[in-house]
C-alpha cells in the first residue's frame, strides 16, 4: 500500500522538497465547477505550482476534479476543461472525479438534488471521455454517497478506480483501490492538516492525448 496525500489551494504553499520524502505520491486538485447557479469552471489556484513541485521532486502525482455537472453535456464540458489543465503534465497516478455534497451538505449545492441515475450518467460520461484520451480514471466519494447518491458499483464495473473516504481510521466495508483514512494528517512541508490515503495504485505513467 502506498501513502498518498491529496491537496488543494486550501493547504497553502507546499514545500514539495520536504514533503516528497514522507509520502509516496500526491493527488492534486486541478479544479472544480462552482456550486452556484452559474456553475463557472475554475482552476485551483495552486494546481500549476503543486504539479510543478511534484514533478521537480520526481514524486508521482495524479489529479482530481470536483464536479457540479447537472447533465452529461456539462460533465463532458468539465472533462474538456480538465484536459487543458492536464496537458503537458506527466501524470503517474489516476485522474479522479470527486462526487460529493456541495457547500453545506444540506442539498443547497448546484448538483446536490440530482437523481442518482443522472449523477451516475454524468460521472460515466466524464470518466469515459478522460479514459478515451488516455488517462487512468477513478471515482472519489464517501461510503454513503457511493451507495445512495451515485451507483458506485456501476462505475467500478466500468473499469474505474474507487477511492473511498472513511475517516477516523474506520476501514471501508466495501472493496476499494484507495482509502482516505484521515483529514487530519501531518506531513512535513504542509502547513495545514492534510488528507491522507492508503492506495494500491498502478505503476508507470500515463500520457493523455
Amino acid at each position: 500500500m502506498k501513502l498518498i496525500m491529496d491537496v488543494s489551494e486550501a493547504n497553502g504553499a507546499v514545500d514539495w522538497a520536504q514533503a516528497a520524502g514522507h509520502v509516496d505520491g500526491a493527488i492534486l486538485r486541478a479544479g472544480y465547477r462552482g456550486y452556484g447557479q452559474a456553475g463557472t469552471l475554475v482552476t485551483d489556484r495552486r494546481w500549476e505550482q503543486n504539479a510543478a513541485g511534484c514533478a521537480a521532486q520526481g514524486l508521482p502525482f495524479g489529479a482530481y476534479w470536483l464536479s457540479q455537472a447537472l447533465n452529461e453535456a456539462e460533465a463532458l464540458a468539465e472533462a474538456a476543461y480538465l484536459r487543458t489543465l492536464l496537458a503537458g503534465k506527466q501524470l503517474r497516478l489516476p485522474v479522479f472525479l470527486d462526487s460529493e455534497w456541495g457547500e453545506a451538505q444540506q442539498g443547497s449545492g448546484r448538483a446536490d438534488r440530482l437523481a442518482p441515475a443522472q449523477r451516475t450518467a454524468n460521472a460515466l460520461a466524464f470518466l469515459r471521455q478522460l479514459r478515451q484520451w488516455g488517462y487512468q480514471t477513478g471515482l472519489y466519494t464517501g461510503l454513503s454517497w457511493f451507495r445512495e447518491q451515485i451507483d458506485g458499483e456501476a462505475i467500478r464495473a466500468d473499469g474505474h478506480w474507487i477511492w473511498l473516504a472513511s475517516v477516523e481510521h474506520v476501514q471501508p466495508s466495501l472493496a476499494y483501490d484507495g482509502w482516505q483514512y484521515t483529514w487530519l494528517g501531518q506531513v512535513p512541508g504542509v502547513q495545514t492538516n492534510v488528507d491522507l490515503s492508503r492506495f494500491t495504485l498502478p505503476e508507470g505513467g500515463q500520457e493523455g492525448s
